[in-house]
Order: structure tokens, then C-alpha cells, then sequence
């Protein structure tokens, strides 16, 4: 029994997925998080989300910092630039007072760097931001690693299936 309490933290790291919410911001709702970014880690990806309670006056810089430190605290990189090739950070860092006024970043590896460059702006804007500042940020999350996963794996169109019948 010993063991297993031991190797938990191995084996959560070895499903290249790792959630870190120490204010408890994603409530009920992990467990969807974590399903869409274990979806996405299936395409190769080590899926790292954080989500963090911001203070009224942080900056894009002190948030950044921030990510740093937890990433260099979890032993999962030394700083947001510095990222192994596989991994993408979801970085959601939201007030008490207005959601509006948080931060979010996409940051990720090398291996996703021509796929993710054009898009991970208006993935981290149009889907993680616009949800999280109605207050869902679970939703936006997924929203934003489905985003994600679509852009490095887009889904087959219906018509290839349909072509590959009437041929068959």
C-alpha cells in the first residue's frame, strides 16, 4: 500500500497530464479538464494546465514569473520558454474582481511550434479568455485544449468516409 502512495505521483506524471490548481478554481470540473487535456496528451503531447487566483495588480510579467516558478517548483520545466519539445502550458491567472482583467497564455515546445504559431493566440483569446470571463473557465479550458488538438490533428471530413465507401 505503502508503494502505491509513493509511485502516485510517477504514474500522474506518466500520463502526460498534470493540472495544477492550488486556489481550487476549476471546483467540480477537473475531472473534464483533465478528460480533454488526456485526449489531447494522446496525440503525443505533455498537457501541463495551471490555473492560479491573480492579485488586483498583476502584470503580464508578474503572471509570467509566477508560471515560472510553479513550473520550476513541479520539476515540469525551468521557465515558459523554455519548455520540453512535447509539452503545452495552458496558463489561466483570473482576479476576484474582474475576469475580464486576467491573463491567459499558450505556451508550448518546439514539437507544436509550426502547427500552434499562427493559432495559439486566437485559441488562448477566442476560446479560454471569451468563457473564462463569463465566469466558466473550466469550459474555456476545454474549449481551448480541443481547439488545440484540432489544430495538431485535424478531424477526418465526413466526405473522406463517404468516398472511402463508394470506393470499398
Amino acid at each position: 500500500m505503502l508503494w502505491l502512495v509513493l509511485a502516485a505521483p510517477i504514474f500522474a506524471q506518466a500520463s502526460g497530464v498534470q493540472i495544477i490548481d492550488p486556489d481550487g478554481l476549476l471546483g467540480a470540473q477537473r475531472a473534464e479538464v483533465e478528460q480533454a487535456a488526456q485526449q489531447l496528451a494522446g496525440e503525443g503531447a505533455q498537457v501541463i494546465v495551471v490555473t492560479h487566483r491573480a492579485d488586483p495588480d498583476d502584470t503580464a510579467q508578474t503572471a509570467e514569473q509566477d508560471l515560472g516558478s510553479l513550473l520550476q517548483e513541479n520539476n515540469l520545466a525551468s521557465s515558459p520558454q523554455q519548455l520540453n519539445p512535447n509539452q503545452i502550458v495552458y496558463y489561466v491567472r483570473i482576479p476576484d474582481t474582474d475576469p475580464d482583467q486576467g491573463f491567459t497564455g499558450i505556451y508550448f515546445g518546439t514539437t507544436w511550434r509550426d502547427q500552434l504559431d499562427p493559432v495559439y493566440q486566437s485559441i488562448a483569446d477566442q476560446q479560454i479568455t471569451a468563457q473564462a470571463s463569463t465566469g466558466d473557465l473550466a469550459g474555456g479550458l476545454i474549449a481551448g485544449i480541443n481547439a488545440t488538438r484540432n489544430t495538431i490533428n485535424p478531424p477526418t471530413p465526413a466526405f473522406v468516409y463517404v468516398l472511402a465507401g463508394v470506393l470499398g
